[in-house]
C-alpha cells in the first residue's frame, strides 16, 4: 500500500524586525502582511535573543511560488514591522547569509556603544562648562534632549502608535481625587493584588464618574514606575478582560482600556525639578527623530535660544532623557451613561468612588441610591418618550399633507382632461 506523503513546505526568512514589539504582535502583523499578498501562512516562529538586537522570524509557506511572491513584493509589507530607516528582509531560509552579516555588525555596534557612552558624558560636561563661560549672568541655560531614545514611545501593544505620552521618574503629578487613584505597585503587586484592585476600583469608577487608576506612582504623587515585561502586559490585559466580563450589568469593551506608558529618567548631572512642570504628563511633548522634546513652556523662565552641544544631541529646550524598562500602567474607565442600576463586580460586591478612596456599599445604601436615582431616571424616560411621540406626530402630519396635495393634483388633471374632450358643433 502506498504511503501518503505530506506536502512539502517552504520556509521563508524575514529579517530586520522590530525588537521592541511583543512576539504576538509581530506574528499577527506578519500573517496580515502575507495574507494581503494572497499567501497562506502555515506557521510563524519569531526568534529573539534579547530586546536590543534586531528580531527575525521563520514563516512556513505552502509552496515555493508563495516564497517568490513574498520576496518580489517585500516592499508591500507593513512598515511598522521595522524601525525607521530599516528595510525588511525577505528571503528563503538558505539565503539569509546577508542578514547574518548585518546581525554581526549590529552586535559590534552595541559593543562600541558602551565605549562611546563615556566619551559622550565627558563631552556633555565640557559643553556645560563652555556654556557657563558664555553665560556670566549665572542664568540656568535650557537643557537639551537626546535623540538616542527608542522611536517607540508607548507600550508595545497598543492598537495605536504612541503620540509621545510618557512619564519621567520623580515627576510630580496632581493629587488624588474622585477621578484619579495612585498605586505604587512594587514587589509582587501585579501578580498578587491586581485582580482585587480591578474588582474594587473599576467597579467604583463605573458607579461614579469614571476616571483612571495609575500603577507606578508613589503615595506622594511622584512617578516611580513598575517593572512590566511584554509577557506581563499580555497577562494583565487578559486578566482585566476576564474580570470585567463577570461584572453585572455587562460592561462594554469601549468603556475601559489599559495603557502601558513609558518611563524616562534624566541624565543631567543636576537633578531635574519636575515639581515645577505645569503640564499633564508629557501632554505637550513633541517627538523629533524618535526623541521626546520638552519645550520651554514646561520650564518657567527659560528662553528659546538654541544650546550648543555635542554631536548626536538635539539642541533644544528640554532635558537629556533615557528610556527605562519601567512602565506606568494606566487603567482608564469612561464616564458611564446614567442608568437606574449599580455595577457589581465578579464577587457580587458594589463599590463607589469618593475623594481619594473607595467605599463598599451595604444593602441599605444600595436601596437609598436606587431610590434617589430611580425618580430622576423615570422622568428622563418619560421625557424621551414624549419627544419621540412628538416626532412621530410631525412625520404623520407631513405624510397627510403630502397625500392631500397629491389628491388635489389628480382632481385638477381629471377636470382638464374632461374639458378638452368636449366638441362644439355649429
Amino acid at each position: 500500500m502506498d504511503s501518503v506523503q505530506s506536502p512539502v513546505r517552504t520556509q521563508c526568512f524575514v529579517g530586520n524586525l522590530r525588537s521592541d514589539v511583543p512576539k504576538t504582535m509581530l506574528e499577527d502583523k506578519l500573517r496580515a502582511s502575507f495574507e494581503s499578498l494572497g499567501i497562506f501562512v502555515c506557521s510563524v516562529d519569531v526568534c529573539r535573543r534579547n530586546g536590543k538586537k534586531p528580531t527575525h522570524a521563520f514563516v512556513d509557506l505552502a509552496s515555493k511560488s508563495d516564497l517568490e511572491n513574498a520576496i518580489t513584493n517585500a516592499d508591500r509589507f507593513d512598515q511598522k514591522l521595522v524601525f525607521d530607516g530599516k528595510i525588511i528582509r525577505v528571503a528563503s531560509r538558505d539565503q539569509k547569509g546577508s542578514d547574518a552579516q548585518d546581525a554581526a555588525k549590529e552586535r559590534q555596534k552595541f559593543r562600541n556603544k558602551g565605549k562611546q557612552k563615556g566619551k559622550l558624558k565627558v563631552q556633555s560636561i565640557g559643553t556645560r562648562k563652555m556654556m557657563s563661560l558664555h553665560n556670566p549672568s549665572g542664568n540656568k541655560p535650557p537643557p537639551i534632549v537626546s535623540q538616542n531614545t527608542s522611536p517607540y514611545l508607548q507600550h508595545k501593544h497598543s492598537n495605536e502608535v504612541d503620540n509621545g505620552e510618557g512619564y519621567i521618574i520623580g515627576q510630580k503629578l496632581g493629587t488624588e481625587d474622585r477621578l484619579t487613584e495612585y498605586k505604587r505597585g512594587g514587589g509582587n503587586y501585579l501578580v498578587k493584588r491586581m485582580r482585587s484592585y480591578i474588582n474594587e476600583y473599576v467597579c467604583a469608577l463605573l458607579n461614579s464618574e469614571g476616571g483612571r487608576l495609575l500603577i507606578g506612582v508613589e503615595d506622594d504623587c511622584k512617578v516611580c514606575g513598575v517593572e512590566c515585561s511584554d509577557q506581563m502586559e499580555d497577562q494583565l490585559r487578559q486578566e482585566l478582560d476576564s474580570v470585567i466580563k463577570r461584572f453585572k450589568p455587562p460592561v462594554l469593551p469601549n468603556m475601559y482600556r489599559v495603557n502601558f506608558k513609558s518611563v524616562y529618567k534624566s541624565l543631567s548631572d543636576e537633578p531635574m525639578e519636575v515639581d515645577n512642570l505645569k503640564v499633564n504628563p508629557l501632554k505637550d511633548v513633541t517627538v523629533e527623530n524618535g526623541a521626546p522634546v520638552l519645550t520651554e513652556s514646561m520650564f518657567p523662565g527659560s528662553n528659546n535660544e538654541s544650546v550648543p552641544g555635542p554631536s548626536g544631541l538635539n539642541n533644544r529646550n528640554g532635558v537629556i532623557l533615557e528610556l527605562t524598562s519601567l512602565k506606568v500602567i494606566e487603567l482608564k474607565v469612561d464616564k458611564p451613561k446614567k442608568c437606574p442600576s449599580l455595577y457589581e463586580n465578579e464577587e457580587g460586591v458594589v463599590y463607589i468612588r469618593r475623594d481619594g478612596s473607595i467605599q463598599r456599599l451595604r444593602a441599605s445604601e444600595i436601596q437609598e441610591w436606587l431610590r434617589q436615582n430611580a425618580s430622576d431616571s423615570h422622568v428622563k424616560v418619560l421625557q424621551m418618550e414624549n419627544e419621540s411621540l412628538k416626532t412621530e406626530c410631525q412625520k404623520k402630519d407631513r405624510i397627510i399633507t403630502r397625500i392631500s396635495e397629491q389628491n388635489e393634483n389628480l382632481e385638477r388633471q381629471t377636470l382638464s382632461k374632461s374639458k378638452s374632450a368636449v366638441c362644439t358643433l355649429l
